[in-house]
Parts: C-alpha cells; sequence; structure tokens
C-alpha cells in the first residue's frame, strides 16, 4: 500500500467531485483509487466477514475524510445528482461504498428520499458498524425535520421480525436520544420493556445504552419506570442495568436508586 501524498489526493478528489452527476464513473474512480492504496493482507473479504460484516477495503481513515470533505458539499448543492449516486454505491457490496452512500443521504437533507431509501437499505444488511452510520448520518433529515415520522419508523422496525431492523431500531432510538432527549424519552420509556426481551445481543446492547442515556437525562422518572415494571424478571433487569448506569447519575440520585436496589430486591433472584 502506498503513502498517501496529500496533495496529489486533494487533486484527485476535487476531480472525483466533477463526476458526482456520472454514478458509473464515480464508482469507477473511486474502486480504482482504493485498489492502489488498501493493503490485499488487510482487507476483510467476504471469506473473513463474521456475523454479517461487509467486505471492506480497509482504507486510511485520512482517505476518506478528504474524499467526505470535497463530496459532501457537492451533494448538499446537488441533491438529485446525490440521490442517483448513493443508489449506484449501495448496489455495491463494499462497506466504505455503502458508507458513502449513507452521507450522501444525508448531505442531500431530502427527508421523504431517506425515508424511502432506509425502508430497503436497513433489512440489507447485518452490519453493525453500517448499521450504525445509517442511523446517525442517513436518517438524520427524517429525525431532524419529520420527528414523527422518524418515530413511526422505530416502532415499525422493532415490531420486524427481522433481527436486522430490530437492531437498526435501538441504534436509530439510540441517535434521537443524544440529538433530542427531551422529544425521544416518551417513546423511549414505552418500548425500553422489549429491550430488556430480547434475545439478540446487539438489540439488549443498543437499548441498554438508551437505557443508560434516560438515565443520565431522567433518572428520577427512570427510577420510577423500573419500580413499576409489572414483571418481577423485568425490575431485576432493570435494577441490574441502573447500576451499571450509577456513575453517570448526580450524587442524590445515585444514593436513592442504591437504596432503592437495596431494599426492593431481597426474595428477587434470577441467573444473568
Amino acid at each position: 500500500m502506498p503513502s498517501i501524498d496529500l496533495d496529489a489526493l486533494r487533486r484527485w478528489s476535487q476531480h472525483l467531485g466533477d463526476l458526482i452527476v456520472e454514478p458509473q464513473a464515480f464508482a469507477a474512480a473511486l474502486r480504482g483509487r482504493f485498489e492502489s492504496h488498501s493493503n490485499r493482507l488487510l482487507r476483510r473479504g467476504p471469506s473473513l466477514a463474521r456475523h454479517g460484516s461487509l467486505p471492506s477495503w480497509n482504507i486510511p481513515t485520512a482517505m476518506l475524510n478528504e474524499i467526505e470533505a470535497v463530496i459532501l458539499p457537492r451533494a448538499a448543492r446537488q441533491p438529485e445528482a446525490a440521490l442517483r449516486l448513493a443508489d449506484h454505491l449501495w448496489a455495491i457490496p463494499s462497506l466504505e461504498e455503502k458508507s458513502l452512500a449513507a452521507r450522501l443521504l444525508e448531505a442531500a437533507a431530502r427527508p421523504e428520499a431517506s425515508h424511502m431509501r432506509l425502508a430497503s437499505w436497513v433489512l440489507q444488511t447485518r452490519d453493525r458498524s453500517l448499521h450504525e452510520i445509517l442511523a446517525h448520518h442517513a436518517a438524520r433529515p427524517v429525525r431532524r425535520e419529520s420527528p414523527d415520522l422518524y418515530r413511526q419508523e422505530i416502532t415499525h422496525w422493532l415490531a420486524e421480525r427481522s433481527v436486522a431492523g430490530r437492531r437498526f431500531a435501538w441504534l436509530a432510538l439510540h441517535e434521537w436520544m443524544a440529538e433530542a432527549p427531551s422529544s425521544a424519552a416518551m417513546l423511549a420509556f414505552e418500548v425500553l420493556a422489549r429491550g430488556m426481551r430480547e434475545d439478540d445481543v446487539e438489540c439488549v446492547r443498543s437499548s441498554q445504552a438508551v437505557f443508560a442515556q434516560l438515565a443520565a437525562s431522567q433518572p428520577a422518572e427512570l427510577l420510577r419506570w423500573v419500580e413499576d415494571l409489572p414483571d418481577r424478571d423485568a425490575q431485576f433487569i432493570g435494577r441490574r442495568w441502573l447500576r451499571g448506569a450509577l456513575p453517570g447519575l448526580s450524587p442524590e440520585i445515585r444514593d436513592a436508586v442504591r437504596a432503592r436496589i437495596a431494599q426492593d430486591e431481597v426474595g428477587v433472584r434470577r441467573e444473568d
């Protein structure tokens, strides 16, 4: 893998930006650059992918950042071309191309277009890192411009029989909690009990992260929510998750949580 010449990379990135209206030529130029600047021994091919991970060129982050710095502002100025390019790149079975497709959706800032594509893209991959990128970037236009639609979509994904859909739902809710906790908290309280019953470890991990966000933003409400859970097993899980969230709580809430857990845990046991 040759070293990166930043000046040459910037000139090439400008040329790549000129190809935003030519998806095939853009993808071909991108592939050629990736081919020449990736170590074949470090690439993640289909045979090395595990647990749904996508093949990856394993390109240096500096190169990806430089490409995005040129392409994304152009995508914001040419949203229709950006959407066509995003569709073309998404069809390529590689993490880098699909990730750039997600960033193009964000830059195009068309909520309806993002909504339509996410509905199918989310279910087409089980790669967690790509789901994180879709939740953070591709879903942002919907999250910011159409929060009611975003809420509906999260509820829909949580009801998916597909594990991929449910995994994405928790990541999408996590992103919403990070950006607008006051808007997302009501939905989080409504659906968190589902995360406690999940049999997929990634869903559980992401729902627990949402729980921690609630602990940081609304600790008193979360404590009451755990106390009101009708199922003893769910209460046990809630208390265990509260322990994990204790470092992020204020001292007075932390003491109240500890006292309540100690009081209520008498006689309640379950193996992890």
